[in-house]
């Protein structure tokens, strides 16, 4: 009997032969079927370890993959072999060792002869389908609590862009290098799977425009603001009134910050100073603090009434005033 587990294109699965248990030393492997096709041009890991795992009703042994010995690739067309030597120096990650690069559209099937630690030699085939992507998507990963537009962010900003490769409505797996073109992008190779991006926002305002060599239709704009821009619209407790809160205990509060009269993407830190130092002070007991761009302001409550509060986005002169309402409790 024997037992393995393969982790490839799209999936990761396991299947055991003849029987629930494993055999405490196994000798073959077998791969799981890919449940999404490759995209042409795209990079995709292949992960090879051994499933029998050991646990109180299974006392099998678990070996690791210390080398690929053997490939065949039946349609070598469609799909080629590339080990982290091969690939390109900006693809190299120590966590991914083998790789399938997709070359055209088709169906194939790779067989891995695989050495574990025991010294078996084990054999897997993986089927593989490769698709021509149509078209790409692409979205900023907002830090926000609340985002009604997804292209605003503060200049300076670093965050990542993640990037769907489809065939009309299939999505597709695998990294395709240089998929998105702009300025300030980073490509992140991950563990080769998908295609991801760094981006640090320009340090001046404007328009910023990504677009994708491979598809001719796909345009993405971003618009960078800077800090006189953003606006604190409230600071509220994220809470219903009354709020109870205990005393000496740092309590934190929500800031609204809308640029245009609209929640941007991310948000900017807050400086804040304490108008009624007797009722409430910073999160150290500072009359003046900064809290950093989460939209969560601070306070210490130090009596029960009200906390007026001078808040301004860092960085920003126009500062407004809001009054914030509690009673308190001794722990």
């Amino acid at each position: 009997m024997t037992c393995a587990w393969y982790s490839g294109v799209g999936m990761a699965g396991a299947l055991c032969l003849a029987s629930s248990a494993c055999d405490r030393t196994d000798k073959d492997a077998v791969a799981a079927l890919a449940t999404s096709a490759m995209a042409v041009g795209t990079y995709h890991r292949i992960t090879i370890a051994d499933a029998c795992r050991s646990s109180k009703g299974n006392l099998c042994t678990t070996e690791t993959v210390t080398a690929i010995e053997g490939v065949k690739i039946v349609d070598s067309k469609v799909v080629t072999f590339v080990t982290q030597a091969e690939l390109p120096t900006a693809l190299r990650v120590p966590e991914v060792q083998w790789v399938l690069q997709a070359l055209s559209p088709g169906r194939t099937s790779v067989r891995l002869d695989a050495r574990f630690s025991d010294g078996s030699l084990r054999t897997s085939e993986l089927p593989v389908e490769v698709r021509r992507a149509n078209r790409i998507e692409a979205e900023m990963i907002c830090r926000a609590r609340a985002t009604d537009d997804q292209t605003l962010v503060p200049v300076g900003v670093k965050t990542q862009i993640s990037a769907r490769l489809l065939d009309d409505t299939r999505e597709l797996t695998g990294l395709l290098p240089d998929a998105l073109s702009g300025t300030g992008l980073t490509q992140l190779p991950g563990v080769l799977e998908r295609v991801e991006y760094a981006w640090v926002a320009p340090s001046s305002p404007g328009v910023v425009t990504f677009t994708a060599p491979a598809f001719p239709r796909f345009s993405m704009r971003l618009r960078t603001f800077g800090r006189d821009e953003m606006t604190i619209d409230a600071i509220r407790w994220g809470r219903p009134a009354p709020v109870r809160v205990p005393r000496n205990v740092a309590a934190g509060l929500e800031a609204v910050m809308t640029v245009g009269g609209k929640g941007p993407c991310y948000e900017l830190a807050v400086d804040a100073q304490s108008l009624t130092p007797d009722i409430c002070l910073g999160p150290n007991r500072e009359t003046q603090w900064q809290e950093g761009g989460t939209a969560t302001l601070r306070i210490l409550p130090l009596e029960a009434g009200t906390c007026r509060l001078s808040v301004a986005v860092a960085g920003s002169a126009a500062r407004r005033e809001f009054d914030v309402v509690y009673d308190v409790f001794d722990l």
